[in-house]
Order: C-alpha cells, then structure tokens, then sequence
C-alpha cells in the first residue's frame, strides 16, 4: 500500500486551466482554480500524515474529493486527468468503487495513460466479488488482446503505413517497376490495415455507445425485478463495490444489468453510478 502510494502521490498534479468543457461552467473560472488548489493541497496532506495517523489522512482524502467531485459536477469539467486524481483520492480513503467508476471515466479520455492502467488494475484486484468472464468470452479476447493492449496512436500509425504501402506497391505493379508478383504483400498489408481500420472504428463507436456502470454502494441486493419488496434476490450473496456491468434496461429507480458472467439482475438507481 506505501508504495500504490508512492505512485499516486507523484501523479496527482496541477490541471491546466484549460480543461475540456462538457458545457458552460457554474461557477468561475478563479473559483474553480481555488478548489482545484485546495483539492491537491488536502491530497498533500493527506499523504504526509498518513503513516503516522491513517484516520486524520482519511479524512483529509474525503475533503480532497469532495472539491475534485464539486469541480466536477459545478464546473461541469471532463479532464482525463481531474477524473484519475479523484480515482486516486478515493482509492486511498478505501472507496474501491468510486476509484474504479473514475478510473473508467479517466480511461475514455484518456486510454493510453499506463498509470491509469495500472491502477484501475490495482482497484480491480480489490473488489470483493470474483465474476469470472465465460470461456468464449475470455477465447475472444485472448484473439483481440493485441486491440486492448495497442494504444490508439499505435493503431492509428501502423493502419497509415499499411495503407500507404498497398498503395506503393500498385504504384510499383502499375508502371512496371517491378516484375514479380505483389499479391501476397499486398494481401498481407491489406488484412493488417483492415483490422487496424476496424480495431479504430469498434474504440469509437464503443465510446459513443457505452451504456456502462460500477456499483459504489457497499452492498447491494440484486433482484428478480424493479421492486425490492415483490422480487426475490438474483443471487444468494449480495453484490459489492466495484462490481462493473452493462446497463440493459432502465426503469425509474432501477436499472437491468449483465455482469461480466452475463448474469442479470436488477439494481436500485441509488446504489449505481453510470460511468
């Protein structure tokens, strides 16, 4: 845990002022910059008291976030890097599921980060329930590791090089530059640069159509339906923070989800927060 740390420690950093917008900001410019200091200056603390005294740290970490999720919410900011710094802060006051539902929203805007990688995974490791992926599922991605692991620039350029060089190579077969067969390159660069073509298009239609969300209760009981008296539970054991899903239906109050298993069930709106 010192070390996890360590690491947070050096990555919270100062925001630069001029944070993406989801829409116009309720509060001032100064003001949202006076939270923004305040809310790192908490995290410092935070972090320097805590191998003495874990509980005044604790609480600092909340003050810490209170002001991260009130830059949030009143300045109406989308930052990648707000997003992981809050992830951080409550990772450290032990909220495992508000870390991870930031985390995943730092992952959208910013993918490519490798910190954020690592401790997402490190969040992940501590959610109490274990849902194992389907063996299909889990075939399925070992075939597509190489388009989760691959940042999207990675993509981007090898599917450019690839498309230019198909293009080479005509070029090259057109005028007679060349007097042995190409089909087989050509055929190569051309399978490379459709999958890279669609690993891109399958990142951006996921982002525009992600119905997703994380569990930041406690506990909660999943049920047979959208009524905590007239349903019986889904599950023998109720479900923990951190517990990831995919929202299939939603009803007032209530949302249907897939876990990761493909299990469904229905959870209270209060217990959930949508990525």
């Amino acid at each position: 845990m010192q070390r996890l740390r360590a690491v947070l420690i050096a990555a919270v950093i100062a925001l630069l002022p001029a944070a993406g917008l989801a829409a116009g900001p309720t509060l001032a410019p100064a003001a949202l910059r006076g939270l923004l200091e305040q809310a790192n200056e908490k995290f410092r603390q935070a972090t320097r008291v805590a191998p003495e005294d874990p509980a005044a740290a604790k609480l600092l970490y909340q003050e810490s976030t209170v002001r991260f999720e009130k830059i949030v919410s009143a300045g109406n900011i989308r930052n990648g890097k707000l997003f992981y710094n809050l992830a951080n802060a409550y990772l450290l006051q032990g909220d495992v599921g508000r870390s991870i539902l930031n985390y995943r929203r730092a992952e959208r805007l910013t993918p490519e980060d490798r910190n954020l990688q690592g401790n997402l995974a490190f969040a992940r490791s501590q959610v109490r329930d274990s849902i194992p992926v389907p063996p299909q599922r889990r075939v399925l991605d070992t075939v597509l590791a190489w388009h989760d692991g691959l940042p999207v620039l990675p993509r981007l350029a090898v599917f450019v090089i690839a498309f230019d060089l198909i293009w080479l190579l005509a070029a090259l077969k057109l005028f007679k530059l060349v007097r042995f067969s190409l089909r087989l390159p050509v055929a190569m660069l051309t399978v490379v640069a459709v999958l890279c073509l669609g690993s891109l298009v399958v990142d951006e239609v996921g982002s525009r159509r992600a119905n997703e969300g994380v569990i930041v209760a406690a506990q909660v009981v999943g049920r047979k339906g959208p009524d905590p008296v007239g349903y019986a539970p889904s599950f023998r054991a109720p479900l923990h923070a951190g517990v990831e899903f995919a929202i299939v239906e939603e009803r007032p109050g209530w949302y249907l989800v897939r876990l990761r298993d493909d299990r469904e069930t229905w959870l209270p709106a209060a217990a959930v927060e949508r990525v």
